[in-house]
C-alpha cells in the first residue's frame, strides 16, 4: 500500500522587506548566471584548448561532457539536501567547489586534469542551480512578486546560455582558454560573498535518513541516459556505449521512480507528473533548453568556420538573442499574471519554431540570422519563464528544492538532447551533401567529410588551387545542411506548439498556486 509522506517540521525564509527581496534575486540571478554561462563557454574556446593541450578524441569528448554528465547526475540528489540541511548552505558549498575547480584548470593545464576540473565544476554546479530556485520558491511568497521573480529567473538561464559564447570568444581572442576558467574565479568569489551576507537560510528537514539506493540510481541512471543518447548519435545505437547505456539509464531510472512511491521522504514527490501543466511544462521546457543550446552551438561554428569570423566577432553575433531575452524579461512579470498556461506557453514554443524558418527565407544570410536569434530569445525566454512559474506553483515551499532539481534535470537533457542529436543531423546532412572539387587527394577528402573544420584546416594545407575550392564546397554543404536542419527543426516545433494548446486547459494565470 502506498504510504502517505510525513509531516514534516519546515525552517522558512525569514520575512523580508521589498529592497532585501531585491537584493536576493539580484544575487540568485549572477548566481544562476555563473553556472548557466559555463556550460556554454567552451562553444567558442574548445578549438583553442585543442590546438594548445592536442588532447586525445576522447578527451575531447569527455572535456566538453563531464560537465553536464555529473551536474546532471547529481541535481535531484543535491535538489533533496539542500531541502533538508539548508538551501543557502548548499549554495555557499557549490561555489565554493566552482572557485576551486576554476583554479585547478588554470594552474594545471593538462587534458586530464581538465577532464577533472569540468567534472568538480559539474558538482558545484550540481549544488547552485536548485538551490537559486527553492530559496527564490521561498522568499518571494506572493503570486505578484513570485511571478518578477521568476519571469528574471528565466531570462537569466536563457541568457547564460546565450553569454557563455560571446565571453567565450571576447577572453580567447584577447587572453587565451585558460581564462574562460579564470574568468569563474572572481565571478563566484563575489557570489560567495554578497550569498553569505544577503541570502537567508531555509529548510524542510525530514525525519527519515537520505535513502542512498535513490541516490545512487538516480546519479547512475541520469549519467547513463545522457551517456547513451551522446553515443548513439555518433557510433549508432549498437554498441554497449549508446545503446546499452541508454537501456541501462531508463531501467535505473524507472525503478528510481517506482522506488519514490514506496518511500516515506522521496527525493521526487512523483505526484508532480499527475499534473497535465506540469508534465507538459517539463517537456517544452526540454524541448526549448535542446533548441536553443543546439541553434547557439551550430551558430557559433557557422560565424567562424564558414563566415571565417574571430571568435569574439562570431559571439558578438549573437547580440540579438540577448537583447530580445532581455525585452522579454521585462514584461514577463505581467505577462504571468495575467495571461494564461495555454497562452503563453503556447505562443512561446511557437516562437522558437517560427525562428528556426527565418534562414530559409531567401535575402541577406546575416540579417535572416539575425532575425532568427532575435525571434529565437523572445520565445525561449516567454517559454523557459512560464514553466518555471508552473513548476514551482505546484509545490510547497518545503519542497522547492526537489522540483527545481527535476526542472533542471529535465534543462540538462534539453541541453545534451540538442547538441547531440541536431548537431549529428547537421553533420550526417554535412556529410552527404558535401561535393568533392575535381582534383582532392583521396585522404583529404576523407577527413574533410569529418566536419567543415576539419574541412577548413585541410583546405589551408592543400595548395590553393585545391584548397581554395575544398572549402568553398564545404562551407556551401554546411549551409545547405544548417539551413535544413533548422528548417525541418521548425516545423516540429511548431507542431509541438500546437500540442500544447490543444492539451492545455484554458485555466488560470500561469504564476498562480496550484497547492
Amino acid at each position: 500500500m502506498k504510504r502517505l509522506p510525513q509531516t514534516r517540521t519546515s525552517a522558512p525564509a525569514p520575512c523580508l522587506d521589498q529592497a532585501q527581496r531585491t537584493r536576493v534575486l539580484f544575487v540568485l540571478s549572477l548566481c544562476l548566471l555563473l553556472v548557466v554561462m559555463d556550460a556554454t563557454i567552451l562553444h567558442t574556446a574548445m578549438p583553442s584548448i585543442i590546438d594548445d593541450l592536442q588532447p586525445t578524441s576522447i578527451a575531447q569528448l569527455w572535456i566538453v561532457n563531464a560537465y553536464a554528465l555529473v551536474l546532471a547526475g547529481l541535481l535531484i540528489t543535491t535538489g533533496a539536501v539542500g531541502d533538508r540541511t539548508g538551501r543557502k548552505r548548499l549554495l555557499l558549498l557549490g561555489l565554493a567547489v566552482f572557485t576551486g575547480a576554476s583554479l585547478l584548470a588554470v594552474a594545471v593545464p593538462t587534458p586530464g586534469v581538465l577532464v577533472l576540473s569540468r567534472a568538480l565544476l559539474g558538482v558545484g554546479g550540481a549544488m547552485i542551480m536548485p538551490s537559486t530556485l527553492s530559496i527564490l520558491r521561498n522568499v518571494f511568497t506572493g503570486p505578484a512578486e513570485r511571478a518578477r521573480a521568476i519571469a528574471v529567473w528565466g531570462m537569466m538561464a536563457a541568457l547564460g546560455g546565450a553569454l557563455g559564447p560571446v565571453l567565450g570568444g571576447a577572453l580567447v581572442q584577447w587572453a587565451d582558454w585558460r581564462s574562460a576558467f579564470l574568468v569563474n574565479v572572481p565571478i563566484a568569489l563575489a557570489c560567495l560573498a554578497l550569498s553569505w551576507r544577503v541570502l537567508p537560510e531555509s529548510s524542510a528537514p525530514g525525519t527519515a535518513r537520505l535513502d542512498l539506493p535513490s541516490v545512487a540510481l538516480s546519479f547512475i541512471g541520469m549519467v547513463a541516459v545522457i551517456q547513451g543518447i551522446k553515443a548513439t548519435t555518433k557510433d549508432g545505437p549498437l554498441t554497449y556505449a549508446s545503446g546499452g547505456a541508454l537501456v541501462l539509464g531508463v531501467v535505473l531510472l524507472a525503478s528510481f521512480v517506482r522506488r519514490q512511491r514506496t518511500l516515506d521522504d522521496p527525493l521526487v514527490d512523483t505526484s508532480l507528473f499527475r499534473l497535465r501543466s506540469v508534465t507538459l511544462a517539463l517537456l517544452a521546457y526540454l524541448l526549448v533548453t535542446a533548441v536553443l543550446n543546439a541553434i547557439l552551438c551550430l551558430s557559433s561554428q557557422w560565424f567562424q568556420t564558414v563566415r571565417g569570423m574571430p571568435p569574439l566577432t562570431a559571439g558578438l553575433r549573437l547580440l540579438p538573442a540577448m537583447v530580445t531575452m532581455i525585452a522579454a524579461g521585462a514584461v514577463m512579470p505581467y505577462l504571468l499574471r495575467n495571461l494564461t498556461t495555454r497562452v503563453l506557453l503556447g505562443a512561446g514554443v511557437a516562437l522558437v519554431g517560427l525562428s528556426l524558418l527565418a534562414p530559409a527565407v531567401p535575402g541577406d544570410e546575416m540579417t535572416t540570422v539575425a532575425v532568427s536569434l532575435a525571434v529565437l530569445g523572445l520565445g525561449v525566454t516567454v517559454a523557459m519563464s512560464t514553466c518555471v512559474a508552473v513548476i514551482m506553483s505546484a509545490v510547497p515551499p518545503e519542497r522547492a528544492g526537489r522540483a527545481a532539481a527535476v526542472q533542471e534535470s529535465f534543462l540538462e537533457l534539453g541541453n545534451v538532447l540538442g547538441i547531440s542529436v541536431l548537431g549529428s543531423i547537421t553533420a550526417l546532412l554535412y556529410r552527404h551533401r558535401l561535393v568533392p572539387p575535381p582534383g582532392t587527394p583521396d585522404q583529404a577528402l576523407d577527413a574533410a567529410r569529418d566536419s567543415v573544420g576539419e574541412a577548413a584546416g585541410i583546405a589551408e594545407r592543400l595548395p590553393e588551387d585545391a584548397g581554395r575550392p575544398l572549402a568553398q564546397a564545404a562551407n556551401q554543404a554546411f549551409d545547405s545542411a544548417f539551413v535544413t536542419t533548422m528548417t525541418v527543426t521548425g516545423v516540429l516545433v511548431l507542431l509541438a506548439a500546437c500540442a500544447v494548446w490543444m492539451l492545455l486547459p484554458p485555466g488560470k494565470a500561469a504564476a498562480t498556486p496550484m497547492h
